[in-house]
């Protein structure tokens, strides 16, 4: 998916995953829940999660402590 705005994103506390908070083009104000993770070596972000369903709304993003959630 791709977004008209991102509203929020956030680094996992290690900088393998990166979580993104955004309006999805062409979904009007529907908002989704996407995770990459980051190849450092490649330099390239690989799709691991997603979540555009047009009954969940998002607002943003924080990782936990440890980084599993």
């Amino acid at each position: 998916p791709y977004y008209d705005t991102v509203v929020e994103l956030d680094w996992s506390p290690d900088n393998r995953y990166l979580g993104i908070v955004g309006t999805l083009r062409g979904g009007g104000n529907q908002k989704g829940f996407i995770v990459y993770r980051f190849d450092s070596v490649a330099a390239t972000l690989t799709q691991v999660f997603a979540n555009t369903s047009n009954t969940d709304t998002f607002n943003s993003i924080d990782w936990s402590p440890d980084g599993n959630y």
